[in-house]
């Protein structure tokens, strides 16, 4: 009698499983072929983005793919070929130059700006997407922190003297990137004193996060300043994906970890678990959606975590403290009043 009830027990079982598993992959099967969000067509629209590695490499593919004419700036343009290449076999896309332009120097910032205002180009689209993580502790030529310099200042620079571009190509969007490290800075005074005056006083994740908070700070502000100009600034945390921005951490290690890391998060992607590490090659999600979504037609100065619309913490909430980094912001960055928005746009519109 136990063996003939085990045994009933048994095949109802297989039956159950069988459903619990057809349910599981139904579920699996919608989450992975869901419709994504509605973008705007970019067919002969102008992109410029800053480095071409790693997330920057699948924005452009990604950009590429829509019609987009990309421009990325890089340190060295030769380096970049190879990249180049792929990105023109991966699209079916010729689209895409590289332009000299490293954002750690003003001089080189300038001259970018120059040498594309020579071009003629309309700009509908800047993505602030370089940065670094892990330097040492240092200074430019321009006397600049490095880590503050390269995450910060040059995306700051650069943005301004481009926004009379954007705002003849109206509309437009300006895209930062961040990081929910934002949330590990407070915005004290010893932050401030190292923002403004690079002082050695905070280690290098500290120096990564102050800076990743004044991305968010100065796309918000940004936000506000640009109000009723046609052109929206987001600021967006792509997810966290293991690229050549560790290398500072992991040294000749990185592409070892970058490919171990990307292996078991991409397993995890494929059976449908959204793991902390994001597989590189969908770490763009965030950027594209910030860039094109057509829900975000008309909004500005909002804050993603990849394409989930995010609350930031308090201090990326500072109108104060927004204040302090875009004083400190200018002088840093050698810029005069009349080359930042709004004052730039308003002497543009009256020379036009």
């Amino acid at each position: 009698e136990y063996m003939g009830t085990s045994l009933r027990s048994s095949r109802m079982a297989l039956p159950v499983l069988y459903l619990i598993s057809a349910v599981l992959f139904l579920a699996w099967a919608y989450w992975r072929t869901r419709p994504g969000p509605t973008l705007l067509d970019l067919k002969n629209k102008v992109v410029v983005i800053t480095g071409i590695r790693g997330i920057a490499e699948r924005a452009c593919l990604e950009f590429l793919r829509r019609g987009a004419h990309v421009v990325v700036g890089v340190r060295s343009v030769a380096q970049a070929e190879p990249a180049v290449r792929w990105l023109k076999a991966q699209s079916g896309s010729d689209t895409i130059e590289t332009m000299e332009l490293d954002v750690s120097s003003l001089a080189s910032v300038r001259r970018f700006v120059r040498a594309f205002e020579a071009r003629g180009l309309p700009l509908h689209i800047l993505v602030n997407n370089a940065g670094a993580m892990g330097l040492p502790w240092g200074r430019t030529a321009d006397g600049i922190e490095t880590t503050v310099a390269t995450n910060h200042v040059g995306a700051f620079v650069l943005t301004n003297l481009l926004a009379p571009v954007m705002a003849r190509s109206a509309p437009a969007r300006v895209v930062t990137l961040t990081s929910v490290l934002h949330s590990m800075a407070s915005g004290s005074e010893a932050e401030r004193e190292y923002l403004a005056a690079g002082t050695e006083n905070c280690n290098s994740v500290q120096r990564y996060a102050i800076t990743k908070l004044a991305n968010l700070l100065f796309a918000r502000e940004l936000a506000r300043r640009l109000a009723g100009t046609g052109i929206s600034s987001f600021a967006v945390h792509p997810g966290n994906v293991i690229t050549e921005i560790t290398v500072h951490y992991f040294g000749a290690f990185t592409p070892f970890v970058a490919r171990f890391a990307t292996a078991c998060a991409t397993l995890l992607w494929i059976i449908g678990i959204e793991w902390s590490i994001r597989p590189y090659w969908v770490g763009a999600e965030g950027v594209i959606y910030a860039a094109a979504a057509t829900a975000l037609e008309g909004k500005s100065g909002l804050y993603f975590y990849i394409t989930t619309e995010t609350k930031p913490s308090a201090a990326a909430l500072s109108e104060e403290l927004a204040a302090f980094l875009w004083s400190a912001s200018l002088s840093l960055g050698r810029l005069d009043v009349a080359e930042t928005v709004p004052t730039v746009l308003r002497s543009a519109a009256e020379r036009a």
